[in-house]
């Protein structure tokens, strides 16, 4: 189904500088969709069902902690506010207790 939209931030072509910072955290969400069972597709979309909603604020939890991003980088590579991020984050570790 087309929607006119552009293809997701995070699978968009690169410049060489970001080419090693995008490669991690594509492979954070690759980590973490398919721990989750979940597409790709479907932890980049805009799917707001806990299903996909939970992995994604997982992924950009795994985004800040272990690759020390930002939460403007982790919102453009996601495809989302940084306000987004932070709510996301700030969700995740109220959900594994930190």
């Amino acid at each position: 189904m087309k929607t006119g939209r552009k293809m997701k931030p995070l699978l968009d072509p690169v410049t060489r500088d970001e080419k090693s910072l995008r490669s991690r955290a594509l492979q954070v969400a690759i980590d973490v969709s398919s721990r989750h069972g979940v597409t790709l597709a479907q932890l980049l979309g805009r799917g707001r069902r806990r299903v996909f909603a939970r992995p994604r604020q997982e992924a950009m939890y795994i985004c800040q902690r272990d690759l020390e991003l930002t939460y403007c980088e982790i919102g453009k590579l996601f495809g989302r506010d940084h306000t987004t991020v932070m709510y996301s984050v700030d969700a995740h570790k109220h959900r594994i207790g930190l």
